[in-house]
This record gives C-alpha cells, sequence and structure tokens, in this order.
C-alpha cells in the first residue's frame, strides 16, 4: 500500500507539472492586481521554515525505520557483509523476492525507490500546506491593509478596488482547488488510511526492540501532527477569507455604499476553501470530523480485541 500511495502520488504530480504554468500564472495575476499594497511580510521565511521543518522530520522518520531494522538482526551470525545483504534483502522486501533474485544491485535500486517512495509520501501533504499557507497570507494581508486604512479614504472607488482584489483572491483559490482536489482528497484518504493501520499496530501489543517502538512512536506522532497541520493550513483559507466581514460589518454609515453591499454579499455568501474532489471543504469543523472518525475506529478496535480475548 506504501508504494502504491507513493506512485499514485507521482502521478498526480506529474499531471500537475503539465498544468504548472496555470498555477503559476494564476498567482501572478493576484500579485499584479495586489501591486499596489505589497507583498505578504515573511511569507518566504514561512514557506522555507514548513519545508525545512517537514523534510528534516521525514528524513528523521526515515533513518529510524532503517537503522530499527538494521539493529533488529542478530549481526553476530554474520561472516560477510553479502550475508547480511541477504538477509536484509529478504526480510524488508520480501514482496521482491518472488520477482527478482538476491542481487547487489538489485537492494541498491530497491533502496533508492524506498527513499524516493518515503520523501514523496511526505511530499503532498508539505505540497498543500504550503499552497494552503500562502494563499491564506494574502487574505490575511488584505484584511490587515482594510483594517489600517484610515476612514477618510474608505471612498466607494476604495471598496470596488478592494472588493475586486478580494475577487482574484477568491478565483484564486477556485483555481487552486480545481488543480489540486485530487491531492488534497488523496491527502486525507492516505493519512487517515495510515493512522488506522498505526492504531491496529498499537492494539495488538507486539514485543518490539527499543528502537522499533521509538520508531513507531515518532512515525505515528509524525503522521498525526503532518495530518494536522494538513488540515489547520488548509482551513485557514477559509478563516482568512471569513476575517473580512468584521471590517465590512464596521463600515461606518457615511462610508456604507452600495460597493459595501456588494462587498458584504460576496463574503457571506461564497465559501472559499479547499476541497477534497468536492466531496467536502476543509474547514476547521472538518477537523473534528476527522477526529471524529479515528476515535470511533479506535473504539471498535479495542471492543473488538476485547471480545476476542473473552472468546
Amino acid at each position: 500500500m506504501f508504494y502504491v500511495c507513493a506512485t499514485v502520488v507521482s502521478l498526480l504530480y506529474f499531471r500537475l507539472a503539465m498544468q504548472w504554468r496555470q498555477l503559476c500564472l494564476c498567482f501572478l495575476r493576484v500579485e499584479h492586481r495586489m501591486a499596489d499594497l505589497g507583498h505578504p511580510p515573511n511569507l518566504r521565511c514561512r514557506l522555507r521554515a514548513v519545508t525545512v521543518a517537514v523534510l528534516s522530520l521525514a528524513l528523521v522518520e526515515y533513518l529510524l525505520a532503517v537503522f530499527s531494522g538494521i539493529l533488529s538482526m542478530d549481526l553476530d551470525r554474520y561472516e560477510t557483509f553479502h550475508q547480511f545483504l541477504t538477509d536484509y534483502y529478504s526480510g524488508n522486501y520480501p514482496q521482491m523476492m518472488f520477482v527478482v533474485p538476491y542481487n547487489p544491485v538489485i537492494v541498491l535500486v530497491e533502496q533508492t525507490v524506498n527513499t524516493t517512495a518515503t520523501f514523496m509520501w511526505n511530499y503532498n501533504d508539505l505540497f498543500i500546506m504550503l499552497i494552503s499557507i500562502a494563499i491564506a497570507q494574502w487574505f490575511k494581508f488584505l484584511n490587515t491593509k482594510l483594517h489600517q486604512c484610515p476612514r477618510k479614504d474608505k471612498t466607494p472607488e476604495f471598496w470596488k478596488d478592494a472588493r475586486e482584489k478580494y475577487n482574484a483572491l477568491s478565483v484564486l483559490t477556485r483555481e487552486v482547488d480545481r488543480l489540486l482536489c485530487v491531492q488534497v482528497l488523496f491527502s486525507f484518504m492516505n493519512n487517515l488510511y495510515f493512522i488506522c493501520i498505526q492504531l491496529l499496530h498499537t492494539v495488538k501489543h507486539e514485543d518490539n526492540t527499543l528502537l522499533k517502538n521509538v520508531y513507531f512512536l515518532f512515525s505515528f506522532g509524525f503522521l498525526i501532527m503532518r495530518t494536522v497541520f494538513v488540515s489547520l493550513f488548509a482551513a485557514s483559507i477559509n478563516d482568512e477569507s471569513k476575517n473580512v466581514r468584521k471590517v465590512l460589518y464596521s463600515v461606518s454609515s457615511s462610508s456604507y455604499c452600495e460597493e459595501v453591499d456588494r462587498f458584504i454579499i460576496q463574503a457571506t455568501t461564497d465559501e472559499i476553501a479547499l476541497t477534497g474532489l468536492k466531496f467536502f471543504s476543509v474547514t476547521r469543523s472538518f477537523l473534528l470530523t476527522v477526529a471524529g472518525t479515528i476515535a470511533t475506529y479506535e473504539i471498535v478496535l479495542v471492543q473488538f480485541n476485547g471480545n476476542k480475548k473473552t472468546t
């Protein structure tokens, strides 16, 4: 299942690569439309910090998986490195033994594929986080500028320009959702599946070495953290798009005009959020739905395990 997920992610981003120019043009149009306001502060630093954090944790998880597998083997009984590689290959890649017999080159290729698949598995979540942060920061930046603008400057032309900027961000979100909705759906399906698998291992109470237990706890914690942050960053788009209502609802009667009325209608009726192929919208309430699903599965597992022991 791990390799199937990595393959699907590769195909999804191969498809996105052919549409990359459209995605770049969407962001470029927004930047041109917002040129008079400037650029969200520290956006590049935030994107780099999230990238470094996620990929570093993914590297630690991968190294723990490799070393826990190696140290769980009885290394003293191997007289040659060839014998060790043979057992390592058959123990870690049993599915390949039915197709390709042991060969040092095959071990190297399989280890390379495994490393690539590990980072591809994390890359999908990382990409959704980065895109979500960028869009949410643009909404936040626009809201901040609307708050800071002096009341005397808020003319009908000002509100018209602000509404058109907001609409440009809304169009950007819909276009990004059109290009990434499958990735979002697959991210939640993938993470939910592996969370359930990890929960199943907690119920089994298997005897493992200390390093394997450390790897399991780290991997499970990293998976939960990644799922939560994907949800929160993606939901921040919806949150920031709603914050403009605070400004609109506080417009004085002297500044109120038809453009403000149109702006309020758009801000209150247009749901701006990333979706999973239109099956669901990623909002803060959706995170509670996911948590409830996981909790229900865990309760069922505990009850099933208890009934199994009594019988």
